[in-house]
C-alpha cells in the first residue's frame, strides 16, 4: 500500500497492540464509508436472518423434526446466509482497503457509487476464496485440532491472495510461510481481535437486556405477540446481527494489518539476509 502523508500503510513492522490499533485508526479515518458499506451490503441479509431466527426460536418443534423436509430446508437456508455474509465481509473490507490504497482517507466521504468499481473488481477473487474455504472446511473439520491448526496457517491467506493478486498455490505457500513464522503475535491478534469483538458485543446488546430485566421486575413486559413487542425483539436481534457483521470485518480487517506487518517483517528480514549473504561472497 503506497505512502502518502498521514496515510496508514499497510506495510509496516507492527507488534500486536500496534496492529489493533492501526485496525481502530482505520475504521475511525472511514467511518461514513464503512458504516455506509455495512447498511447497504448487510442490511438486507441481516434482516432475512432476523426473520429466520426468530421465527425458529417460536418453533422449537422444527428442531424435534431434523430430517424433515422443513427442517432440511432450514439447514440448507443458514448455510446459504451464512456463506453470504462470509462474503459479503470479505468484500466490504477488501473493497474498502482497495479504495484506501489509491484515495487514502478521502474514501470516507465516498458514496455507494464511487464503491461500485472497487467492488466489482474484488467480487470474482472474494467468490473464489469462500469457494475454497467451503471446499476445505469438511475435510478440515474430520481433522479435528489438526484440521483447526491447518485453518490458523490459512488464516492470513485472504490478505495474501485479494492484495497480492497471486494464484491460489503461491498464495497458500506464503500464507503458511507468514503465519509460521509470526506464529505467537497472530494468534494475539486473533484473541485480542476476538476479545474485543465479544466485549463490544455484549456492550451493544447490554442495554435490550436491562429493559427486558427491568420489565420482569417492574411487571411491565410485553407480550412477545403484540406490536411493541415483535418491534423490541427485531429490533434487538437487527442490532446484535448487524453488530456481529460489523464486528466480523474488524477481525478480517486486524488479519490483514497483521499480514503487512508479517510480510514487511519477514520479506525484509529475508531480503536483509539475499543482501549480506551476497556482500559476503
Amino acid at each position: 500500500m503506497p505512502h502518502s502523508g498521514s496515510k496508514i500503510s499497510l506495510y509496516a513492522d507492527r507488534s500486536i497492540s500496534q496492529c489493533l490499533e492501526t485496525t481502530f485508526d482505520f475504521m475511525r479515518s472511514c467511518r461514513s464509508v464503512w458504516f455506509r458499506m455495512t447498511l447497504w451490503l448487510f442490511m438486507p441479509l441481516c434482516f432475512f436472518t432476523v426473520i429466520a431466527f426468530y421465527g425458529l426460536m417460536n418453533n422449537f418443534e422444527a428442531i424435534d423434526h431434523f430430517l424433515d423436509k422443513s427442517s432440511i430446508g432450514l439447514i440448507g437456508g443458514v448455510i446459504v446466509i451464512f456463506l453470504l455474509f462470509l462474503l459479503l465481509s470479505h468484500l466490504m473490507v477488501y473493497s474498502l482497503l482497495d479504495a484506501y490504497a489509491e484515495h487514502g482517507d478521502d474514501i470516507d466521504g465516498f458514496s455507494m457509487n464511487r464503491m461500485l468499481p472497487y467492488i466489482r473488481r474484488n467480487a470474482l477473487r472474494v467468490c473464489w476464496l469462500v469457494l475454497f474455504f467451503v471446499l476445505t472446511f469438511f475435510f478440515f473439520a474430520i481433522g479435528g485440532v489438526l484440521g483447526l491448526l491447518l485453518w490458523f496457517f490459512l488464516s492470513l491467506l485472504p490478505p495474501v491472495y485479494m492484495i497480492e493478486r497471486q494464484g491460489f498455490l503461491s498464495s497458500i505457500a506464503k500464507s503458511v510461510r507468514l503465519s509460521f513464522r509470526s506464529f505467537f503475535q497472530l494468534v494475539g491478534v486473533l484473541f485480542f481481535s476476538l476479545m474485543f469483538g465479544f466485549l463490544m458485543l455484549m456492550a451493544l446488546a447490554m442495554p435490550f437486556k436491562l429493559i427486558s430485566s427491568a420489565g420482569d421486575v417492574f411487571s411491565f413486559t410485553v407480550s412477545s405477540t403484540s406490536p411493541m413487542g415483535l418491534l423490541f425483539s427485531y429490533t434487538y436481534y437487527m442490532i446484535v446481527t448487524m453488530a456481529f457483521c460489523m464486528l466480523f470485518s474488524m477481525l478480517l480487517l486486524a488479519l490483514a494489518f497483521q499480514y503487512g506487518s508479517a510480510s514487511e517483517w519477514v520479506d525484509e528480514a529475508s531480503l536483509e539476509s539475499d543482501i549480506e549473504r551476497f556482500e559476503n561472497l
